[in-house]
């Protein structure tokens, strides 16, 4: 069984390392029920960061509405699943997501079951991770197009006593910090990988 579901996730599933995903129903419902809802449950948990898949009945439901019966979207086990053009995009739920959390320079920091960051131990006390939520910053144009705007609230963001300090994901870092290393220093670790060894983001 988990060999199929990784399966029909590798043709169904583009997983992006920020802590989102674009589902393809169609390949998702190719393959017999059974296995398509076990994907969807491990899609869901992945994202969410969580230890365990929602509950059967609505995993079921959820399942049954894809793709059309889900036009004004759908939340179920802390993710967000919205309909987009030549897909669903499934998301963190801001409001699911974890507080946030303290960091430590030098040590390691998890954050909502599904981001680890070490910053190096010259970084400057006082900081914390957690989600980005409706705060505006300066975006790289770069950056801007590739991260649906249901995406940005939930991406992880560092914050000082001043505020919002770096958000790795868009390339930002408040002008004058020194925070050397932090695009590589955040990873998307979430508590149930999609696959028993892993699963490659692209």
């Amino acid at each position: 069984l988990e060999a199929a579901v990784s399966a029909v996730l590798v043709c169904a599933i583009r997983l992006d390392p920020a802590g989102f995903a674009w589902l393809d129903p169609a390949a998702l419902k190719a393959a017999p029920e059974e296995i398509g809802l076990r994907g969807l449950a491990a899609l869901l948990a992945t994202i969410a960061g969580a230890a365990q898949p929602p509950r059967l009945n609505s995993l079921e439901r959820l399942y049954r509405l894809l793709p059309d019966g889900i036009a004004g979207g759908q939340t179920l086990g802390g993710c967000r699943v919205l309909p987009r053009r030549g897909g669903v995009l499934v998301c963190r739920e801001l409001s699911a997501a974890a507080p946030d959390v303290a960091v430590m320079p030098g040590a390691a920091t998890f954050w909502d079951g599904r981001f680890r960051l070490t910053l190096p131990r010259t970084a400057p006390d006082g900081l914390s991770l957690g989600a980005l939520g409706a705060a505006a910053v300066p975006e790289p144009a770069r950056s801007a197009a590739r991260f649906p705007a249901a995406v940005r609230p939930s991406l992880p963001a560092l914050r000082d006593a001043a505020g919002i300090l770096a958000v790795p994901h868009l390339e930002y870092q408040r002008q004058g910090s020194n925070l050397g290393g932090v695009l590589r220093a955040l990873l998307f670790c979430p508590a149930r990988p999609l696959g028993r060894a892993g699963f490659t983001v692209v």
